[in-house]
């Protein structure tokens, strides 16, 4: 009997031990967490836990499990899904190539991961900057800049600066808008130069001044240091010099421009020349051409520092009546569009702007020999 009793105390003995570590296995993980891509992204992670908790229900057991970057006790923002064992972690932004991740379980870390950087992709760099122009009114109010590739939201003015002739980085220049204007690749910000300050009479114009000066030289400086989607670096800076010349305090006048058209039977382009630098994003959008009801399409390019609008057809061209539409909001380096200046004169100038919505252009292309 002795025996049988020294025989249980030595089995309960061992047991205990077994059960405390069952218990302490219950966030352990159970294979090494997957990386879930979509276009060369890592959107979430899989993972699993060793053994489910029966005593507690699905939302407790995702209240416990949280992901964050290495060394950081501040939760990522994301959805968890579950089945079983079997969990996904959907942050809101993408996981950042070449940062480490731990995910946790009762505060506890039960693993941790590297986001690689993706293989064949190669570094991001700035492709295009509008405008293209080395002089700029001063009173400019929009820059447009193009990338390679997806960029990082958020930190533009983080990483472009513009300096002065001095070489000093110019403060308050931009309107620090969040969220910015990223197109909808984000691969196109648009960055707007501070309003208040453009516009005379404002109290920040009053205050600090035009954010650019007259006759004045600046370098607008893109830091390699910007990050893309992908974590990964700009292959190096990207700097663009203009010269300031007076500002531009006049609407585009649709009267004096210079229209080429086309021959029929061909794929020749349309063109129109506005004898002034014009916006290009919101000239790739406001001109277009229709037949009938039915709109031309093609491919729009601006060129001579979006001077001159060209557009190329899909089909070539036929006989018939066409129009040409600029819609109205069409505007000038300055924001002056065709029915109203950016920065108006109130004091001075009573008169009511039109409220056209778009300027209509006919033409009939003839019958004309392929040269």
């Amino acid at each position: 009997m002795a025996l049988i009793i020294k025989g249980l105390r030595k089995g309960i003995a061992l047991a205990i031990p077994f059960f405390i570590l069952c218990t302490l296995q219950l966030c352990a993980q159970r294979s090494e967490p997957q990386l879930i891509w979509d276009n060369f992204m890592a959107v979430g992670i899989a993972f699993n836990l060793d053994q489910d908790n029966e005593s507690a229900s699905k939302k407790d057991r995702e209240q416990v499990i949280s992901i964050t970057l290495k060394d950081s006790e501040t939760a990522i923002f994301g959805k968890i899904e579950n089945t079983h064992n079997s969990y996904s972690f959907f942050p809101v932004m993408p996981f950042t190539s070449g940062l480490s991740y731990q995910i946790k379980c009762e505060q506890q870390i039960i693993h941790e991961f590297l986001v690689p950087f993706p293989k064949n992709i190669s570094r991001s760099s700035v492709t295009n900057i509008f405008p293209s122009g080395q002089t700029i009114p001063a009173n400019l109010l929009k820059i447009h800049i193009y990338f390679s590739q997806p960029m990082e939201e958020g930190r533009s003015m983080d990483y472009i600066h513009v300096l002065g002739e001095n070489g000093d980085t110019l403060q308050n220049i931009f309107l620090n808008l969040q969220p910015e204007l990223w197109n909808e690749s984000q691969t196109g910000l648009t960055m707007w130069l501070d309003p208040g300050r453009i516009k005379r009479d404002l109290q920040p114009n009053l205050k600090m001044g035009p954010p650019l000066n007259i006759k004045s030289k600046y370098q607008m400086v893109i830091s390699k240091f910007w990050k893309d989607k992908h974590g990964m670096e700009l292959l190096d800076d990207f700097t663009k010099t203009y010269a300031v010349i007076d500002e531009d305090r006049e609407k585009p006048d649709v009267e004096t421009l210079e229209i080429n058209y086309p021959a029929i039977k061909t794929k020749n382009v349309i063109s129109i020349d506005f004898r002034e630098s014009i916006d290009y994003e919101v000239a790739i959008e406001a001109i277009y051409l229709i037949k009938g009801n039915k709109s031309i399409q093609g491919n729009v390019t601006l060129i001579n520092h979006e001077s001159q609008w060209r557009f190329k057809p899909e089909e070539p061209w036929s006989q018939g009546n066409y129009v040409l539409i600029i819609e109205s909001r069409l505007e000038d380096l300055s924001g002056n569009n065709l029915n109203r200046l950016f920065d108006r004169d109130l004091e001075h100038d009573k008169t009511e702007p039109p409220d056209n919505h778009q300027v209509e252009i006919s033409f009939t292309l003839p019958q004309i020999a392929v040269q």
